[in-house]
């Protein structure tokens, strides 16, 4: 099996989590904003995108994504 990267797999929770919530979500439509927010913090920080990747988003903070989205599914619902 080909080891993923890490921003397929972010897009890739990102999906499951919203689609396990009873929603849906082009996967493009979160890789584009996903490379968006990482290229924002990129020039703020100035650095590279790949180190915003590699240095700041971690497991972590993907694990504060999912309650996010609960409270979002929950208000649109």
């Amino acid at each position: 099996m080909a080891r993923r990267g890490k921003f397929a797999r972010l897009v890739d929770d990102f999906v499951a989590t919203v689609d396990e919530l009873g929603g849906s979500v082009d996967p493009a439509v979160v890789a584009a904003e996903l490379q968006a927010r990482i290229d924002a913090i990129a020039t703020h920080l100035h650095i590279t995108p790949q180190t915003v990747l590699r240095s700041y988003i971690d497991d972590v903070m993907l694990t504060g994504l999912r309650p996010g989205l609960r409270r979002v599914a929950a208000a649109v619902t």
